[in-house]
């Protein structure tokens, strides 16, 4: 078996461990485990707005991590805050392709986890 030369990189493969974390999304996303708490709490949710009280709760998570957090979920399309009233209702869209690929990994890994 021949053995690939480590200065033979691939172009498409960084040298750089820490370019990989350097303006990626889903580590951007996904560094702060909240985030996740927060859209997996939206998608069980079926699409429907909570109010931040209530997805606080629901996702357990402080309701100002939810705040913090807003803008960066809102920037990759990830979350739909609603403004009514001067009350806040955040969603989750379930037919966008981001919302529905984080299902599917989550509905999958779900299964592996009652095996």
């Amino acid at each position: 078996m021949e053995q690939s030369n480590p200065e033979e990189v691939d172009s498409a493969v960084t040298t750089d461990a820490n370019r990989v974390f350097e303006e990626n999304p889903i580590i951007e996303v996904f560094d702060d485990p909240a985030n996740l708490r927060i859209l997996i709490t939206l998608i069980d949710a079926g699409g429907q707005g909570l109010p931040p009280s209530n997805l606080a709760e629901r996702a357990n998570v402080d309701g100002m991590t939810i705040k913090e957090n807003e803008a960066l979920l809102v920037k990759y399309g990830l979350l739909i805050v609603e403004r009514e009233d001067n009350r806040d209702q955040y969603r989750v869209e379930l037919d966008n392709p981001q919302i529905q690929k984080l299902t599917a990994l989550y509905d999958s890994m779900a299964d592996l986890a009652s095996q």
